[in-house]
């Protein structure tokens, strides 16, 4: 990655490893049979949603210096933009799931 300063690659690096953990540990507690509280499944779901490592490759190409990366109005805005994606994905899964259980209602009622 010649065009990435050694910061962000190491970043980058860092953020995919834990997005990778997040996504084993979803898988434990999935195969588990739990969902555990709310807080709990946020917070894995934050890691596991897919924003920080969109935001690990942007850094790759602009290598934003720490100080704007750690700005705390940066940091509240990437954790609402998080959660929102986390929100419009479970009222689409929703929708899907209500589409799909109408549809199987249809098809057993009519054969």
């Amino acid at each position: 990655m010649e065009f990435a300063t050694p910061q962000a690659q190491a970043k980058f690096i860092d953020v995919y490893s834990r997005y990778a953990r997040s996504l084993v540990d979803q898988s434990k507690i999935r195969d588990d049979g739990g969902v555990g509280t709310v807080e709990a499944y946020m917070l894995n779901r934050r890691l596991n949603v897919g924003t920080d490592p969109c935001y690990a490759i942007a850094d790759l190409r602009y290598g934003l210096p720490q100080e704007v990366l750690n700005h705390p109005l940066l940091q509240e805005a990437s954790a609402c933009v998080t959660d929102l994606v986390i929100l419009d994905n479970v009222c689409i899964s929703s929708l899907v799931l209500d589409k799909l259980y109408i549809l199987t209602s249809d098809i057993l009622a009519h054969g």
